[in-house]
């Protein structure tokens, strides 16, 4: 199976062209939403299909939980495609499948896409991310400094995705991010380390 996950909060303006872009390609989306207080779950809600599967959890604030639950959902042995609410496939989806059901994909686990970060229509930042893999492959981790932790063979194929942002959503993101951390700091889900970790990692000043 090929199927697709995601982790949203508060994506009603992103999550049906989300569900559009990789509905044609793949078996089952699963998506866990981290309690969103938008039309993000209506949405959700109004599927009667039996290739999407979703659930909402209680709020946590932390996308490595709400993406670790989304793949516990998955079939055993599935690959595995996924994006942010606010990312894309640039490489055709098409030619993704076309590889993961060729010989060729046998020999690895995990492939890495060249990722564009847009904000505001220009181009920002060039980096890799992992955006498929096998399910068995991967763990996200919450711990802090912790990269995401793979198990058996990689690839860089030259794959692309882009993250598009308008600069007045980030900010209003960011602020969000920034509150949900102090709670978690305030009620001791979190300790001081991983709090400077994430406020970190999600400061923004359009430049």
């Amino acid at each position: 199976m090929v199927v697709f996950i995601a982790a949203v909060y508060n994506e009603e303006y992103e999550i049906d062209s989300l569900v559009e872009h990789v509905w044609p390609y793949v078996d089952g989306l699963y998506i866990v939403d981290d309690q969103s207080t938008d039309r993000t779950v209506q949405y959700l809600g109004s599927f009667m299909d039996s290739k999407m599967h979703w659930q909402q959890i209680p709020h946590t604030g932390l996308p490595e939980t709400v993406k670790n639950a989304a793949l516990h959902m998955v079939p055993d042995g599935s690959w595995v495609l996924m994006l942010d609410a606010d990312e894309r496939f640039k490489t055709p989806i098409s030619e993704i499948i076309e590889w993961i059901k060729s010989p060729a994909s046998q020999k690895f686990d995990y492939v890495y896409f060249e990722q564009y970060e847009i904000i505001d229509g220009q181009h920002v930042r060039t980096f890799q991310k992992c955006k498929l893999f096998r399910k068995e492959s991967i763990t996200f981790s919450t711990g802090i400094h912790e990269d995401d932790k793979f198990k058996g063979t990689g690839l860089y194929c030259g794959w692309e995705v882009y993250h598009r942002k308008s600069s007045e959503k980030q900010k209003q993101r960011e602020k969000e991010y920034l509150v949900t951390y102090q709670n978690l700091l305030d009620t001791g889900q979190i300790d001081e380390g991983r709090h400077a970790w994430l406020k970190a990692l999600h400061h923004y000043e359009k430049g």
